[in-house]
């Protein structure tokens, strides 16, 4: 049972019975062995360690490190939307299946569920210890992390995955409430009716995560807006310095000539 957008590398082998679908988007390494089991981490690097003979989840490993897949993904789905529609890249129409959707995110939030639970357990723990602890070499499996598998991860990795997932979740969120501003204002120039059943179809899953996360909803409409421009910018500049680390690799393999391919579209609409 394979999840949305997984992609598998050169060489990985994947033993069956094998269940990614609460995975969305994930890379197994080329060359992984995999066997079965069942992971629930989406945005996830999943690679056999060079020392060891157990494999190691990277929690959020594709939204720190490679979110340039997911918007050129994203761009892709929505212009085979579009065609099927018959309709421009330009059109006013709405795309319905973004990757950041409510599929997607409530498997995010059940990976957050997971790690918290994880780390309060190793924490309380760790209070008891007296010498300082290596976050590299601190290794948690499935005794303390549901969702893990038979894979390995260790305390930094958890960490950074936690904040790259919250940071998602707290985007989206915004969006929703920026969305709902947005056809509030304009219910003077249309139908209510209509301008609600939007709110319903687009945006009621951002605005119920908006109003549950401490604190959001009670930030003034200038400080949501500040706050969703900072984590938008921090994401596309996660994009575009992916972006620019794969034409740097390209140059290095086919030399200067490769320039002629570095016009971007994806790339040039989030930097416009």
């Amino acid at each position: 049972m394979i999840g949305e957008g997984v992609f598998f590398g050169l060489s990985c082998s994947i033993k069956y019975p094998c269940n990614l679908l609460d995975a969305p988007y994930s890379i197994i390494a080329s060359g992984t062995l995999l066997p079965p089991q069942r992971i629930s981490f989406p945005f996830s690097l999943i690679s056999s360690h060079e020392h060891s003979n157990f494999n190691i989840l990277y929690p959020g490993w594709v939204l720190l490190h490679s979110p340039y897949t997911i918007v050129r993904n994203n761009d892709k789905y929505k212009r085979r939307w579009l065609r099927g529609r018959g309709e421009s890249v330009g059109s006013r129409h709405e795309f319905d299946g973004p990757i950041f959707r409510r599929e997607i995110i409530d498997c995010v939030l059940r990976s957050i569920s997971f790690i918290e639970i994880c780390l309060e357990k190793i924490l309380s723990k760790l209070e008891d210890e007296t010498e300082n602890t290596d976050e590299n070499a601190y290794i948690i499996d499935s005794v303390y992390l549901e969702g893990v598998g038979i894979c390995k991860t260790n305390l930094k990795m958890l960490k950074k995955g936690l904040k790259g997932y919250k940071d998602l979740v707290k985007m989206y969120a915004l969006e929703g409430y920026l969305e709902q501003q947005r056809l509030e204002v304009s219910e003077h120039k249309e139908d209510g009716k209509e301008s609600q059943d939007r709110v319903s179809s687009y945006s009621q899953h951002k605005i119920s995560l908006f109003n549950s996360i401490d604190g959001l909803s009670e930030q003034s409409h200038d400080e949501c807006v500040d706050q969703f421009q900072q984590l938008q910018k921090t994401f596309n500049d996660r994009v575009i310095s992916c972006r620019s680390k794969d034409f740097e690799r390209a140059k290095d393999i086919f030399g200067e000539e490769i320039d002629i391919l570095k016009y971007d579209e994806i790339i040039d609409n989030l930097t416009k």
